[in-house]
């Protein structure tokens, strides 16, 4: 869903001083006519129920609309009834981000000293409400005409009452505050309600990390991951291995250029206290044994080989890791720990354990030492010899080791909980094996993936719990998270990525499975936006409803794209010069012609407003459509594209290898021959390339070109030597091209030479190198 920014005079008039931000807060019936005067259409219907009325995210447990209005007044103050060291940090915080005229707060004031106060005036806060089924991050809110009381059993259950407040808030056409009268019982179903930001490939600045904490609160999520060590990247001081943040921290890319950056052991405990403040356990993740090649760089001597290393460009899984056999490597590990636990009060450390390849192992010696001294079996349980001591470790220092899936292999560590991301399988084993388990699978909660593979209804539908259990082994599932990988994603890519799919996850944690709908949920979304707006949250789409379908007439060399929908009722808009479609745009009622080279673009629209992400597709018309196409060899069956015409049917590639228009050809030379059907005049010749080279996709090393006039006897045209680093990481694409003396030909041919393996140093070295072709190009 775009966003549909408000007029000027609109936002002015609704918008409600909130911190260093402001937020927008409507009525229901203000809010929908607010929104259709925005965007040109009728205002939504409202869904059923009062919970959904409220249109409050996550959907709270029980809510019921009563009578009547609390109004807020210049003497409206924020009484403290009990328990004031715990709760004048929520008063300070809802006083904070709650001002109806610029430049004033409400009054704090202790229940002794306010007993005198006018009705209609306070908002009640107290620690005194004694039900036990609220635990301790439940609240009751109860609004009358005249008061407002928050009651909880523990100071979070009162903040995350502080966000339901703030949410129905509403602003009346003169500017006047008020909430609705209503009682909200409330509580999430999981305890474990998290977010995971990788740090390590790109770094953030501490702001931002702050601001995502601050965005987690609003949505009441619990817990922040702190993705910090990677091959990419060391991103946390430690005082004792200087080195780590001297070399670790910076990597140094294809341009020259040094990129990194860390956290200092202030910033460290800066952020850890506005999470606190905000109920959030910041969790924090220090990858072992494997992702660990900025730390190799810095301290080559914990590696097997003994280097020397680089801080990595490129993504992927690296061989080279801690060696498990050398005693120095765990005390290394125990002193960046110790001084890790100084700095994080959190109960739970993560580990990582993740993606290890046993390469280095194998040929270790010291680690094939290490096993047969344990009395190992192999490499896998060496891998839990190596986790199940760093186990140890924390559990002498009161902490607890959560890890990847991958820490099952060779058997679990006693205390530990896993994390399961390879579907649910991990989070089941560890369940059924007395283990607790947080779930964060790949099919629900990866935020980097594309929307095409991971859109909002998909997380909407995620369900922690595998219907397999047992109640008791049910009872191991502690929640989820969302994870936000940043090999492709640089900190000003976050919001579109992790906003709206992260409220679906908030509240597929914190609402019972029994009251979520995702119709209901998508009304109370269009709510949402405008506080996202507030904000600053730049999110991206919802979903990607449409997919082109291109279609060659080989006979007439003619090409054509279809568009279909999965969303029933949209109205398709399409444009072929690049523009983004409107409504005014020409509606899709049948395949469009393509009239030679041009850019694609399709849009849906439901009810007059974009739906979804624009969908697009880079055609080029040239004197060789259609043609027939040899390929020797033929391609791989896992990057067919369009089959044996592809790379004669005028559709371009993108910089996704996985778009379904380029084909692969792995760990070979390819010979490419275009039958034109009949002689033709012919001045330049091309083919497109891709580039990927932390999977292995390599533009090719030299590109000889030919042309024939009877398929048997070909003449040079031209040899093009690319000459692309094969280490650059950034995906490009490149059309390798001759420009010829005007000539006659009915064939083309395209040869192009392999790569050759992964170099030394690359995630994959010696692993076979792939060729990727979208088009031979004929003019």
């Amino acid at each position: 869903m775009p966003c549909q920014p408000l007029s000027s005079p609109l936002r002015r008039r609704f918008a409600l001083c909130i911190g260093a931000a402001s937020i927008l807060l409507f009525s229901t019936v203000e809010q929908g006519a607010l929104r259709a005067a925005a965007t040109g259409r009728q205002a939504s219907p409202q869904p059923a129920g009062a919970a959904a009325a409220l249109n409050i995210i996550p959907k709270p447990w029980k809510a019921e609309i009563l009578p009547g209005r609390f109004l807020f007044t210049p003497e409206t103050a924020l009484v403290l009834e009990d328990a004031w060291e715990e709760t004048a940090p929520v008063a300070a915080y809802l006083a904070e981000n709650l001002s109806w005229r610029p430049g004033t707060r409400p009054a704090i004031k202790d229940a002794r000293t306010a007993a005198g106060q006018a009705a209609g005036s306070t908002i009640r806060f107290s620690l005194k409400a004694q039900k036990a089924d609220l635990g301790d991050e439940g609240y009751r809110l109860r609004v009358t005409p005249a008061e407002v009381r928050l009651e909880a059993n523990a100071a979070a259950g009162l903040f995350y009452g502080v966000q339901t407040l703030r949410q129905v808030l509403q602003a009346g056409a003169d500017g006047a505050l008020s909430l609705p009268c209503l009682v909200v019982t409330d509580r999430p179903r999981f305890p474990w309600r998290g977010m995971l930001l990788d740090c390590g490939r790109h770094f953030m600045s501490k702001e931002f990390v702050k601001r995502y904490i601050d965005l987690l609160a609003v949505h009441k999520m619990n817990r922040f991951h702190w993705h910090l060590t990677e091959d990419q990247g060391w991103r946390i001081e430690i005082k004792k291995f200087p080195k780590l943040t001297e070399i670790g921290a910076w990597r140094t890319d294809d341009a020259g250029n040094r990129y990194g950056g860390f956290y200092t052991q202030d910033d460290i405990r800066e952020v850890v206290a506005h999470a606190r403040s905000r109920h959030i356990t910041v969790v924090p993740e220090i990858e072992m044994p494997g992702h660990s090649v900025a730390a190799l760089a810095s301290y080559p001597e914990l590696s097997c080989t003994g280097g020397p290393f680089e801080v990595q460009t490129m993504w992927g899984v690296h061989k080279d890791v801690f060696c498990a056999g050398n005693d120095g490597t765990f005390a290394f590990l125990e002193d960046v720990l110790s001084e890790v636990i100084d700095l994080f009060p959190s109960p739970y450390i993560h580990v990582g354990g993740d993606e290890v390849p046993k390469d280095r192992w194998k040929a270790c010696w010291r680690c094939q030492a290490r096993i047969k001294a344990e009395g190992l079996k192999d490499e896998n349980e060496l891998q839990s010899y190596f986790i199940r001591r760093i186990e140890r470790f924390l559990s002498s220092k009161g902490r607890r080791l959560i890890g990847w899936d991958e820490i099952l292999e060779g058997g679990l560590a006693p205390g530990a909980t896993v994390q399961s991301w390879r579907g649910f399988d991990g989070a089941l084993a560890a369940a059924r094996s007395g283990h607790d388990a947080v779930v964060s699978p790949v099919s629900h909660a990866y935020f980097d993936f594309d929307l095409r593979r991971l859109d909002l209804r998909q997380v909407y539908t995620f369900e922690p719990v595998p219907p397999s259990l047992t109640a008791e082994e049910a009872r191991r599932i502690l929640g989820g998270e969302c994870n936000m990988w940043t090999e492709y994603a640089p900190q000003e890519t976050i919001d579109g990525k992790v906003f709206p799919r992260l409220l679906a996850m908030a509240e597929a944690l914190w609402t019972p499975a029994r009251e979520r709908d995702f119709p209901d949920f998508k009304i109370r979304l269009e709510a949402h936006y405008p506080r996202l707006e507030a904000l600053g949250v730049r999110y991206g789409e919802e979903a990607r409803p449409l997919t082109i379908v291109p279609s060659l007439n080989p006979a007439s060399g003619t090409v054509t794209a279809a568009v279909r929908s999965s969303e029933p009722g949209t109205d398709i808009r399409y444009t072929l010069d690049g523009s983004r479609p409107t409504l005014a745009s020409p509606p899709y009622k049948e395949p469009v012609a393509i009239p030679g080279s041009c850019l694609f673009r399709a849009s849906a629209f439901l009810a007059g407003r974009p739906f979804g992400q624009v969908e697009e597709r880079v055609f080029a018309g040239h004197r060789g459509l259609g043609g027939s196409v040899v390929l020797s060899p033929s391609f791989s069956r896992r990057y067919p594209a369009a089959g044996q015409r592809a790379l004669a049917d005028g559709v371009r590639g993108s910089i996704d290898h996985r778009d379904g228009a380029w084909q692969g050809f792995e760990g070979t030379d390819v010979e490419i021959t275009v039958d034109l059907q009949k002689s033709i005049p012919v001045r330049r010749l091309a083919c497109g390339f891709l580039q990927h080279a932390s999977v292995a996709v390599c533009i090719p090393d030299q590109v000889e070109f030919f042309t024939s006039e009877d398929g048997k006897t070909f003449r040079p045209a031209g040899t093009v030597w690319p000459r692309v680093p094969r280490k650059i990481s950034e995906r490009v694409t490149r059309d390798v091209a001759v420009d010829l003396e005007p000539l006659r030909a009915r064939f083309v041919r395209v040869r192009a030479r392999n790569s050759g393996p992964c170099p030394a140093g690359h995630p994959l070295a010696g692993s076979k190198t792939w060729i990727f072709a979208d088009e031979v190009i004929v003019e």
